[in-house]
């Protein structure tokens, strides 16, 4: 019968079943949270399940994008800093900052082991891509030089993208 008067639910009993419960579905990279700024030093992501806490490294990630590769030098998940055994969400710290333009991939590499399930099943490496869109800004007050040589110069540029602290070269032609 499906049906029970009883609020406890039911009972089994696998004690003389050859029944196995089976999870060969590998875990994978399933996303970063994006979008990200000029200078991010901090990156979170999720895989498709939850993963064991003790087999994830920072050497298991790559970022790679303009102004060369970068260092994960921290992995990190909320359950795993708790004492938990899995993971699904994890933040990693990226140096040095990302601080260029452009496109960029996260990669999953498995540099240190093999990242994987209570079960077992190994995350294959992967890739995501994810860009950074440079500082935009607009200047909002130019004072020019009196006289040829002259140093009395000055322009206030006002960024309304990206995230302080802002720098910035000025060059002066000889």
């Amino acid at each position: 019968s499906q049906f029970s008067v009883s609020l406890n639910g039911y009972g089994i009993d696998f004690t003389a079943s050859t029944a196995s419960i089976v999870d060969n579905i590998s875990p994978d990279l399933a996303s970063l949270d994006t979008p990200y700024t000029c200078g991010v030093t901090t990156m979170n992501l999720s895989f498709s399940e939850e993963i064991l806490c003790t087999s994830v490294q920072s050497s298991d990630f790559q970022v790679t994008g303009p102004g060369g590769s970068y260092t994960v030098t921290t992995v990190s998940g909320a359950a795993c800093n708790s004492g938990d055994q899995l993971e699904q969400n994890f933040t990693v710290t990226i140096s040095p900052p990302l601080t260029f333009e452009g496109s960029y991939n996260f990669c999953f590499v498995t540099s240190s082991g093999s990242v994987s399930d209570l079960c077992g099943n190994l995350a294959a490496v992967t890739c995501i891509s994810f860009s950074i869109a440079g500082v935009e800004s607009a200047i909002t007050s130019t004072t020019h030089v009196n006289c040829f040589n002259g140093s009395n110069v000055s322009s206030t540029v006002t960024p309304y993208t990206g995230s302080a602290p802002y720098s910035y070269l000025w060059y002066t032609l000889p």
